[in-house]
């Protein structure tokens, strides 16, 4: 008793590089651009879904089209297009004869010929093994080469830890959440790429019996979901959603993991030989296509936006849970090795509020070495005068990218112009703050007095050991007093020695303010305020 509608003209078309679909599912057929289907292993042309007991990929496409519940009655209207590249075989596995750094090459450049080429590809692929911490490997730097090139987004899984390592660690003593920090635990290879959108996953549910208990519990970790950090302590996984967990036997012997129905997500399955959706299986292969139906709505809603402001999105609409937050500080770094930057938000991510106001550069921006840009956002009267104290959340992300050379070591080796940020003082305008910026360059490490969570340095902010220069996404967030803002914010964006010079970087750069007790009103304030700057051309924002 349900409608399904396709996707409006306009919708975005995500392509998903996978093991096929099964295109005539009566949830998913209407979104599919059959015309575009192809099969990348060789000696074959077939675009189903062959993987046994449900499939793979027609869950994925499932996960990106009905991210929340699947509806039973009433109409839905798909959210995008989908477009098939099938690359695994019926055992879930990439051929040997196809060499994943030429085959993204190929999807990229037959993407290319499309009428309508895609802009976000999902990428629920990964090998079973911990990526390297040395040199990029060969499939990750193929990634950032062509999202560099071409300004396109991958969205990608952090990896499964396979049940065996997970029971051997604890049968080694180190229980949940402890053995998710160890070596074998760490993402595998491409997750480390520093242009991909790496998506871990969480429980959905909180799960106890008698006899079993989850392996975490509503918005934790995933029982299997891989941690980071990355290559060169860059963070990821980025961000997470919901992929369920599994459950463990309390007592006895042997260590059983299992996957009830309570701690899986719904989703779309190969039928028949099954229902048509069900709640049976769980993975950071799921957890992916959550995040990239946010990719598509925030590309439904600034399609000539470029991907870096997707992925600036996704990050900035990113939020921790609240037991994280409530967690002693000495574990925050565990929790950002686990969760990243938290779970994105499509509200977020799209729109603003009364409370909420949120910046972005609207257009690809481009800095060389030794060369930087600087942003300011008025700030009302009634918000920074010194008798007030509202509780400001002040949120900023950097999205780049660079022209990667993989037999470098270190992302300052790697890129070939490497940027970061930094904000002005409490009680600093704008002109002291820029003859700062211009006069010091590259040699001022100064986060402007606030307390930022990660910090640009190692020691920076509250977490340690961790710098938020290390990736090409870098997010930062710090809870402020309305009067330590004086009437402008700014934020300088900073290029530096990679490789190459002669290659600049290019950047999308968000920045949100939130009243996050709800006590003031602060988006029309500073809306009428930048309007007006914007009018005399002081400064160029969209909101």
């Amino acid at each position: 008793n349900i409608d399904i509608t396709p996707p409006s003209f306009d919708s975005p078309i995500i392509s998903v590089i996978d093991s096929g679909i099964q295109e005539e599912h009566k949830y998913i057929a209407p979104a599919i651009l059959q015309e575009d289907s192809i099969c990348l292993i060789p000696g074959e042309s077939n675009t189903s879904d062959c993987v046994r007991h449900g499939g793979h990929g027609t869950r994925v496409t499932g996960a990106i089209l009905y991210p929340n519940d699947i509806p039973r009655e009433g109409t839905y209207l798909l959210p995008c297009w989908i477009r098939n590249i099938r690359v695994l075989d019926q055992n879930n596995r990439m051929p040997l004869e196809l060499y994943p750094p030429k085959l993204i090459r190929s999807i990229v450049q037959e993407n290319y010929k499309k009428q309508n080429p895609s802009k976000i590809f999902n990428h629920s692929i990964g090998c079973g093994s911990p990526c390297e911490l040395k040199h990029m490997s060969s499939w990750a730097a193929e990634i950032d080469y062509q999202s560099y090139l071409n300004d396109i987004l991958f969205i990608q899984s952090s990896g499964n830890i396979k049940g065996d390592i997970i029971k051997a660690y604890i049968k080694a003593g180190y229980y949940y959440p402890n053995y998710l920090h160890r070596e074998l635990s760490r993402i595998c290879d491409p997750a480390q790429s520093l242009q991909a959108i790496t998506v871990g996953s969480i429980a959905i549910n909180n799960y106890e019996t008698e006899d079993s208990i989850a392996l975490g519990q509503k918005d934790e970790p995933s029982s299997f979901s891989r941690s980071g950090p990355g290559i060169w302590d860059v963070i990821k996984p980025d961000v997470v959603e919901y992929g369920g967990t599994e459950v463990i036997n309390k007592t006895g012997e042997p260590l059983t993991l299992t996957t009830p129905e309570d701690v899986c997500p719904e989703l779309i399955r190969k039928s028949p030989e099954g229902p048509a959706f069900s709640k049976d299986v769980v993975g950071t292969s799921f957890s992916a296509p959550k995040v990239t139906y946010i990719a598509s709505q925030i590309e439904k809603t600034f399609p000539n936006a470029p991907a870096l402001l997707y992925r600036a999105l996704i990050a900035q609409s990113a939020h921790w849970p609240e037991w994280a937050i409530a967690s002693e500080k000495d574990k925050y770094p565990e929790i950002l090795r686990t969760i990243g930057y938290g779970i994105p938000d499509v509200t977020r991510a799209t729109q603003n509020n009364d409370y909420r106001i949120t910046f972005m550069t609207e257009n690809i921006l481009e800095i060389g070495e030794g060369e930087a840009h600087v942003f300011r956002v008025p700030i009302p009267e009634e918000l920074s005068s010194v008798g007030e104290d509202y509780n400001v959340l002040v949120e900023i992300t950097l999205s780049y990218a660079a022209k990667p050379r993989r037999t470098r070591r270190g992302v300052k080796s790697y890129l070939s112009t490497w940027l970061d940020w930094c904000c002005s003082r409490i009680g600093e305008d704008y002109t002291t703050f820029t003859r700062r910026i211009f006069e010091t360059g590259g040699s001022i490490d100064d986060d402007g007095d606030f307390e930022w969570v990660i910090g640009d340095a190692i020691n920076r902010g509250i977490i340690s050991n961790f710098s938020r220069k290390n990736g090409t996404l870098q997010k930062d967030w710090a809870i402020i007093k309305s009067h330590q803002l004086s009437d402008a914010f700014c934020i300088a964006v900073r290029g530096h020695k990679g490789w190459g010079s002669l290659f600049k970087a290019k950047y999308s750069l968000v920045v949100s303010f939130e009243a996050i007790d709800q006590d003031i009103p602060i988006y029309e304030p500073i809306r009428s305020m930048v309007e007006v700057e914007v009018e005399n051309n002081e400064i160029q924002v969209q909101i």
